[in-house]
């Protein structure tokens, strides 16, 4: 009898629990965690770019092209690497102009006097006297060589990189002289830029290359040349040639510079155009007196080493001097521009 009064119990609170358990919410189901997928991000190629100049590595003003490129590939961020390749050691220098036109190579940093036979307007940027960067700029000057580049040549003109104030090419002679009635009939060795000047003068101009020059005024072949501090300076003409007019002429900023393939230069995005043309500027400006100061520098040297002396004309013929000059050169474009050409290159060089 007490069995069956204890078994009463358990099995009533075995009942209830199967009745709970029966009742109880169902448990959640386990979802597992979705992990996103990782996709790794797709790093763009770099866009390479070649370049060449026309000038040799010994030319002073090649560092300040060494340091547009540097700050243009640093500041690209990975996304443009422009690579020199080398001068006229690795395409001749007359050769230059139709290797960007035909794309190839991407950049040159040129001198226009070696293409002018596709861009014979890019003589012209001698002509142009602007003292300052800025009024070279507000000029209309540099809409003008970039047209004449994209004409002639195919190519996008990105700008100077070097400034230097106009009148820094000079005569150099071997014998002093007192007035220009004195230049009548001397030799000189001319290149496509002073050639027509000499004639004018009345000079009897010789087309000599750089590497016989001096041994062309030892032997008195030429008694004189026309060219920048620099180059004198470099060859040693002056320990020859020491006597220098120094009223200057020519060299008017675009002469030279940075052109790009047109069709490299419209395949790159906005931003690293803008990126290119921002640092050229930056460098120009920077840099300005870079090329005045070396110039100063060289004359100072001829005259320290060579003795070279500085010959002035009155206040009248020192004037006719230079005109003569500018008026020659106006002569030789006039014969190879047509007349809207001219207007343009007038109103731009108009100070």
């Amino acid at each position: 009898m007490r069995k069956k009064i204890l078994l009463v119990p358990l099995v009533f609170l075995l009942a209830i629990s199967l009745v709970a358990i029966g009742c109880a919410a169902p448990a959640p189901e386990v979802v597992p965690e979705v992990v996103p997928e990782v996709v790794p991000e797709v790093v763009p190629e770099p866009i390479e770019l070649t370049m060449v100049g026309s000038h040799a590595i010994d030319t002073p003003s090649l560092v300040l092209y060494f340091e547009w490129i540097k700050r243009v590939n640093e500041r690209s961020d990975g996304e443009l690497i422009i690579t020199y390749k080398g001068g006229p050691e690795v395409i001749p220098a007359f050769d230059q102009g139709e290797a960007v036109r035909t794309g190839v190579i991407d950049l040159l940093a040129a001198v226009g006097i070696y293409y002018s036979s596709a861009v014979p307007a890019a003589r012209a940027a001698d002509l142009a006297r602007h003292p300052t960067i800025e009024q070279w700029y507000e000029s209309g000057m540099l809409a003008f060589i970039r047209e004449i580049h994209e004409e002639g040549l195919g190519a996008y003109y990105l700008g100077g990189i070097t400034w230097q104030t106009p009148g820094f090419f000079h005569m150099y002679l071997v014998r002093p002289i007192l007035t220009l009635k004195d230049l009548v009939g001397v030799p000189v060795r001319v290149t496509g830029t002073s050639a027509p000047f000499a004639a004018a003068l009345g000079m009897s101009g010789v087309s000599i290359a750089h590497a016989e020059t001096y041994g062309a005024l030892e032997r008195g072949v030429v008694e004189g040349l026309m060219s920048v501090p620099s180059a004198v300076w470099a060859r040693g003409y002056t320990e020859v040639a020491k006597y220098r007019i120094a009223h200057g002429f020519y060299g008017g900023h675009g002469s030279s510079g940075i052109i790009v393939n047109m069709d490299t230069w419209n395949r790159l995005p906005q931003h690293l155009r803008d990126l290119m043309d921002t640092v050229q500027h930056e460098v120009l400006v920077e840099y300005k007196d870079f090329s005045d100061d070396g110039n100063e520098a060289d004359l100072q040297s001829m005259r320290d080493k060579w003795g070279m002396v500085d010959i002035y004309f009155s206040a009248a013929e020192a004037k006719e001097y230079v005109d003569i000059a500018y008026d020659a050169k106006w002569a030789l474009m006039e014969e190879s521009l047509d007349a809207a050409t001219i207007a343009r290159l007038r109103e731009a060089t108009k100070l």
